[in-house]
């Protein structure tokens, strides 16, 4: 029994070992990470017990078995116990959520609270370290502060945190809150980093040619939102810009890598990620490549939940450019002259925003949403076949009015239908939906907007 009854919690992989990006299946791909033994070793001579958490879903897939779980954990013991470092325990997980729910993974807190009865631990002075948000989520349910690694970051860097930075109960009792320095963080092809690791500004092809994409995600509760729907764009998006797919960049390390960011970010209610795609490599207009490689950036937002706006918007259509349809139309391209051309038109103007309209003269977008018309109760969209962009909130909110008995039907529109329409209102990821007060001489009402915008909320994550 650990007679100091506090604890360091470590979860496993990308944590102790090189995380591959998808499972650890047997010895021969368990890798040490450099700075960990010795950074053990520390914490083990400054009296922490050292205890594994891990999730190891891949054997409810079949893909090892706890055999091979038993050998990397008795290799591991022992190459600690060669540096005199003892290891008090090991809890793993072999469940996973696609094969049936367990309280025991993460972010499930059942074995750390096993840990703490069976080894005496007090939560309030001990650590959950790990790579991902339900690392520390499990540490949160059990009382456990925690601290988040990037994905096979170096341990020793947040020994003084550990060490040096106190228990609670050695300088204020049980009131003290410990959170870490807030520095901005941002995430590079997947992993957590700071500022210095970000691509040079200049030596880029999104840079030089605006050859990429973006996508924009709304957070809310402290979660990213309509991240399914997200990754299919993306996805689409990757393929229509002719790159190739990373096959680390897969749905399930997408939504982990949004929300690591968002944990380090400490956003905690409503956020925005900005992610940035671009290609890699050299070349002028030929490229030299096909690779992918992108940054993501967050920010929190004072609003948390989608909120329409009390004063409707003030809009007309921009007539001194038209977009040209074309494979790449529907996609958030890096290259978007028409969009800022038309924002400022439109604040040059005293507007809120500017409407685009295609070379056939229908109307499409806006400088910055999609467009939808009520006229009776019905919803009408410009069909994607029109070149607006694909707008993630334009696919739930057709998802929500249809859940909710609404007819949507996607067309052409024309400005004289928008004047014949009892309702205009703007959809965007950020900001959900926004209801439009004028276009012209027009004036329109918002109920189906206000009620639509509760609808939505009502889908969203928490």
């Amino acid at each position: 029994m650990n007679k100091l009854g506090k604890a360091i919690f470590l979860d496993r992989d990308g944590v102790i070992n090189h995380d591959p990006g998808d499972y650890t299946t047997c010895l021969a791909e368990f890798t040490l990470l450099p700075t960990v033994v010795n950074s053990l070793k520390i914490l083990h001579d400054a009296g922490y017990a050292l205890i594994l958490i891990t999730n190891q879903g891949g054997i409810a897939k079949g893909l090892y078995g706890h055999a091979e779980v038993a050998e990397i954990h008795a290799h591991f013991r022992q190459l600690c116990a060669d540096s005199g470092v003892q290891i008090t325990d090991i809890f793993y997980s072999p469940h996973h959520p696609d094969y049936g729910e367990s309280l025991s993974r993460k972010p499930g807190s059942l074995m750390i609270e096993k840990a703490c009865a069976k080894h005496g631990i007090d939560p309030k002075k001990s650590w959950m370290v790990g790579d991902k948000t339900r690392d520390l989520e499990a540490g949160a349910s059990a009382g456990v502060e925690g601290i988040l690694l990037p994905v096979n970051g170096d341990l020793s860097k947040i020994l003084d945190q550990l060490i040096s930075c106190p228990t609670k109960a050695q300088i204020m009792g049980d009131t003290l809150q410990w959170q870490a320095d807030k520095h901005e963080t941002f995430l590079v092809n997947g992993k957590l980093t700071d500022e210095t690791a970000l691509p040079n500004p200049i030596r880029n092809r999104g840079f030089r040619y605006a050859d990429g994409f973006f996508e924009t995600i709304r957070v809310v509760h402290g979660k990213a939102q309509h991240v399914e729907l997200h990754f299919s764009r993306l996805t689409d998006s990757i393929r229509a810009h002719q790159m190739d797919h990373p096959e680390s960049l897969t749905l399930d390390r997408f939504t982990e890598s949004l929300q690591a960011l968002c944990s380090a970010n400490q956003i905690q209610a409503g956020g925005r990620i900005r992610m940035t795609f671009f290609r890699d490599g050299g070349g002028r207009y030929t490229p030299e490549t096909k690779s992918v490689f992108w940054v993501a950036e967050a920010e929190a937002l004072e609003h948390n939940v989608f909120e329409i706006n009390e004063q409707g918007l003030h809009v007309d259509l921009y007539t001194d450019m038209k977009k040209t349809k074309g494979p790449l139309s529907n996609f958030k391209n890096l290259a978007a002259t028409i969009y800022v051309q038309s924002a400022i038109w439109a604040s040059n103007q005293e507007l809120d925003d500017a409407l685009i309209s295609n070379e056939q003269f229908q109307v499409i977008e806006s400088s910055r949403s999609n467009l939808f018309l009520v006229s009776n109760g019905v919803l009408y969209t410009p069909g994607l076949e029109s070149g607006p962009v694909g707008g993630v909130m334009r696919a739930a909110i057709i998802n929500v009015a249809l859940a909710n008995e609404y007819k949507v039907y996607e067309c052409n529109l024309t400005p004289q239908e928008m004047l014949r329409a009892d309702e205009l209102f703007l959809t965007n990821a950020i900001r959900g939906i926004q209801w439009v007060a004028s276009y012209r001489t027009k004036r329109y009402f918002n109920t189906t907007s206000r009620t639509l915008v509760n609808q939505l909320n009502a889908t969203l994550l928490s």
